[in-house]
């Protein structure tokens, strides 16, 4: 998914494993289904991250991808 590999690019820290990267292909679809580029998605979920993560990062994009969800293009 060329989303993962671009938040990879973006910040080291957010290599996810295949398992991690298709539990989040749903929310990322979401995004773009609603007129999101993949940059904007990959600058929401990078934008703001703690220094230091704990745990995998996995489960803070999946709260981001639900909660910051934009709402549909008109």
């Amino acid at each position: 998914m060329r989303v993962a590999h671009a938040l990879r690019r973006r910040d080291p820290r957010l290599l996810l494993s295949e398992r991690e990267c298709r539990t989040l292909a749903p929310g990322i679809t979401a995004w773009l289904d609603r007129g999101t580029s993949e940059a904007e998605v990959v600058r929401a979920l990078c934008q703001g991250l703690p220094t230091v993560l704990r745990g995998r990062a996995a489960g803070i994009l999946a709260w981001r991808l639900r909660e910051h969800l934009p709402p549909p293009a008109p």
